[in-house]
């Protein structure tokens, strides 16, 4: 029996102009979500498909932005095996690195979540929150892709839109990530479904990129904490030292329907 991978690209191509949201401004120029989910969901779809699965696209690429219930409900009727979802985060511009997230209560999902952490890691990529983190119930992260789906279900954030050296990568292919983490998703989905991956029928020649030092201090100072402006629909809702305290508030706001949503660094 043919095994069912569903993939689902954050985001559509008019997410950006249509919600104001989901892209950056760098040096005068937009750069948008879609356009980097689309591109790494096309090579990984790729790879994957060269070792046998069956894909379905419930976002077209580059295609106007489907409703998130269009897609699970194409997802579940269709009867996936594997929903996997693929993103480009946004926050503080301190926050950087990749993770997955995974439904609570999924043993399957949180061992895929953090196999994509294992795997990102041995490439030499920065981790977020330790590479994998729960979707719960009721929280900022009560994603309705991994709520809404009846099969395991992984949603990826693969960097930070906001952070210079995420940025590089993203957008700027930096260290040939587009390859690297295209071969990640593909040998998670890959292990998954039990297949042995082969890196002759990948197509891609990843960079493996080493892990950046971090930067140090005197031993008698002290790490400067940034602090965070959040400002929704422009009006302030707060400033920030800690990142996760910004990430909230981002995702809440736009949780909550904002039109407009700024951090800036005071």
């Amino acid at each position: 029996m043919a095994k069912k991978l569903v993939l689902s690209y954050g985001h559509g191509a008019d997410t950006a102009n249509k919600a104001h949201s989901k892209f950056v401004m760098n040096k005068g120029k937009m750069y948008e979500e879609h356009t980097f989910n689309a591109k790494v969901g096309v090579k990984t779809k790729k790879i994957v498909e060269a070792h046998g699965i069956t894909v379905l696209e419930v976002q077209p690429p580059n295609g106007s932005d489907v409703p998130l219930r269009t897609r699970t409900n194409k997802a579940n009727s269709w009867g996936a095996d594997l929903y996997y979802s693929i993103h480009a985060n946004a926050g503080a511009s301190s926050a950087k690195g990749v993770c997955a997230f995974y439904w609570s209560t999924s043993k399957s999902g949180k061992k895929l979540a953090e196999l994509y952490a294992k795997f990102a890691k041995e490439a030499g990529l920065p981790l977020y929150h330790n590479g994998s983190y729960a979707s719960v119930k009721g929280t900022w992260n009560d994603f309705h892709e991994l709520r809404e789906t009846a099969m395991t279900a992984v949603l990826t954030e693969n960097g930070f839109m906001t952070n210079s050296e995420d940025f590089k990568r993203i957008f700027e292919n930096a260290g040939n990530f587009h390859d690297v983490i295209a071969e990640i998703h593909a040998k998670v989905i890959l292990s998954f479904f039990g297949v042995k991956y082969d890196p002759d029928k990948s197509g891609v020649k990843p960079t493996i990129s080493k892990p950046s030092k971090p930067a140090t201090s005197k031993p008698t100072e002290k790490p400067k904490k940034d602090i965070h402006r959040v400002k929704v629909d422009g009006k302030q809702v707060g400033a920030f030292g800690d990142e996760k305290n910004v990430i909230d508030a981002v995702e809440k706001a736009l949780k909550g329907g904002a039109k407009k949503v700024n951090v800036e660094e005071v």
